[in-house]
């Protein structure tokens, strides 16, 4: 059957398609570092047999964080326990991908500073975010590419982008979340700036082989 042969995904082979599609696994310490019960969580995964492991969304910024002890990757000096993730994945032989995500205004959180691209009442959790300006945007940019850069160096084979589930690039992208007349909003190719500039952000700090889902 095709899904138990090996693929590729770039230059990165798999041993099979199966892959485990990014949950959020909230296992993380309240500072969003790895812990041994994530360690845990992920190495019973690549012991299963997966072809490829995609974490939970890892926040880029703290003001971007979705739930209590959702991971975070926003400083070098929590590299040491995502390598710990990183080694005990690679030694099953499984690559592993790190998801990254910023909540926007849909965030769980007390106290955050809430951005989005137009300041439209989260429909979940009601939260009324500050509208991004120019500088933010950049900003936010910005956070992706860092994170993606300390991520490679925590040893991660790709990176995966969060689009989805009403999260901050989701909100770009939608008309009922993003009501901006400027270059980021109005028209749909505006809408899709930013998830596009986060790309290229990431792409061209990572590398050309370096996978970008």
């Amino acid at each position: 059957m095709k899904y138990l042969e090996s693929g590729f995904i770039g230059q990165l082979k798999t041993d099979n398609r199966i892959f485990r599609a990014p949950t959020s696994e909230t296992l993380a310490d309240r500072d969003g570092n790895v812990t041994d019960d994530l360690i845990n969580f992920y190495t019973k995964l690549a012991d299963g047999g997966a072809g490829l492991i995609f974490t939970g969304h890892i926040y880029v910024d703290v003001n971007g964080q979705y739930a209590p002890y959702q991971l975070g990757l926003t400083s070098s000096s929590q590299l040491n326990g995502f390598r710990e993730l990183t080694n005990s994945v690679h030694k099953r032989k499984t690559p592993i991908f790190a998801e990254l995500s910023h909540s926007g205004s849909q965030s769980m959180m007390p106290g955050i500073k809430s951005l989005s691209p137009s300041i439209v009442p989260n429909m979940i959790y009601g939260k009324k975010p500050k509208e991004c300006s120019e500088s933010d945007i950049l900003s936010l940019i910005d956070s992706f590419k860092k994170s993606a850069i300390l991520a490679m160096e925590a040893g991660f084979d790709g990176i995966h982008i969060h689009g989805g589930n009403g999260y901050l690039i989701s909100q770009f992208c939608s008309p009922l979340t993003n009501l901006r007349k400027d270059k980021w909003g109005g028209s749909p190719e505006n809408r899709k700036l930013f998830i596009i500039s986060v790309f290229e952000a990431i792409k061209s700090s990572v590398g050309k082989s370096t996978p970008v889902t």
